[in-house]
């Protein structure tokens, strides 16, 4: 029997009852079933972000940045396993998985680097008081096309 992929909400692994196939493109044999999500799952998944996002936003720029550190300490020492996935998954060559987990590390060392200079800006909008167009976006992504539920 396959292993099935769960996918993650609350930092819980959940395999749903449901799955799907993920098979190596090259000779179409069977690498492992993966989860498949239902609407309440990603609607969890969602909220779960969100969540993370609200704690993540008021952790100290100093943690954040050990933090990722501490992700590129784990990413190099098992480089290879994101690296068999790509081959497995997708058939890329072995120089186009090795550039992209160089360059993953390479922009996560920077970020980390980085970290505790951010400083941001909001764009200003031509008409007084607005956040547009983030106003339009918002009313599009809460609302609907059309402004309505």
């Amino acid at each position: 029997m396959a292993y099935t992929v769960p996918f993650l909400i609350n930092n819980e692994e959940i395999t749903s009852s449901k799955t799907f196939d993920v098979k190596n493109p090259l000779d179409d044999s069977l690498l492992w079933k993966s989860s498949a999500a239902t609407v309440q799952d990603a609607e969890a998944a969602i909220q779960s972000a969100s969540d993370a996002f609200r704690l993540w936003s008021t952790t100290k720029l100093v943690k954040r940045r050990e933090l990722i550190y501490k992700l590129v300490e784990v990413f190099e020492r098992r480089r290879q396993e994101p690296m068999d996935s790509m081959t497995n998954e997708t058939a890329a060559l072995s120089g186009w998985v090795d550039f992209n987990v160089d360059a993953s590390i390479g922009v996560a060392k920077d970020i980390a680097g980085r970290v505790v200079s951010i400083a941001g800006t909001i764009p200003e909008s031509m008409e007084e008081g607005s956040l547009a167009p983030y106003r339009y976006w918002y009313r599009y992504l809460t609302l609907g096309k059309n402004g309505d539920s």
